[in-house]
């Protein structure tokens, strides 16, 4: 894969590869990411060589603000916040059922009473 990646500021980025076109508007926390000003192509690998983007998210002071993101806007491509796209997809699929039995324990937001 060839593209570049991460170089983040304002202005909205683009990352192109051989297998996405992927544009992220920038959120304030992304300016202390560690790939910040990192090369993008081992975050877009095929899930078996995500190993050197993980050692960075892993010491990335907003690896987590950076999982969330993704999985609030639904990237389904490259590693973020220290997760593969499988990784992410898992982790949804959990807090949907997370929110299902929350659901069915205290029914819909609306019919919570602060009474």
């Amino acid at each position: 894969m060839s593209g570049t990646y991460r170089t983040i500021g304002t202005e909205p980025v683009t990352t192109t590869s051989s297998a996405i076109n992927l544009t992220i508007q920038p959120e304030p926390w992304m300016q202390e990411a560690s790939c910040a000003e990192t090369g993008g192509d081992e975050w877009f690998q095929d899930a078996k060589n995500y190993k050197d983007a993980r050692a960075i998210c892993y010491r990335c002071p907003v690896m987590e603000q950076c999982g969330d993101f993704a999985i609030r806007t639904h990237i389904n491509e490259g590693m973020f916040g220290g997760m593969s796209p499988v990784e992410r997809k898992a982790h949804r699929r959990k807090l949907n059922l997370s929110r299902k039995a929350r659901r069915a324990a205290y029914g819909p937001p609306s019919a919570v009473s602060d009474e």
